[in-house]
């Protein structure tokens, strides 16, 4: 497939496939633009949303 090389774009596709109920390709997508992007001002949100989907995961496993 076409990846974006755009860690706006990948940002938000992350976004995207987390409210679809993907989070491995959720976490794909934020780790591509963290790739892309990893000293940019969009650093912290990008890692900052990597955690919430991290902390969603253990609360998944925790039975939350």
């Amino acid at each position: 497939g076409i990846v974006p090389r755009e860690p706006s774009v990948l940002f938000t596709l992350g976004r995207v496939h987390k409210r679809l109920g993907d989070p491995d390709s959720a976490l794909a997508a934020l780790n591509g633009a963290l790739d892309l992007a990893p000293s940019s001002a969009d650093a912290a949100a990008i890692k900052a949303a990597i955690d919430r989907l991290h902390a969603a995961d253990d609360a998944e496993e925790e039975g939350v």
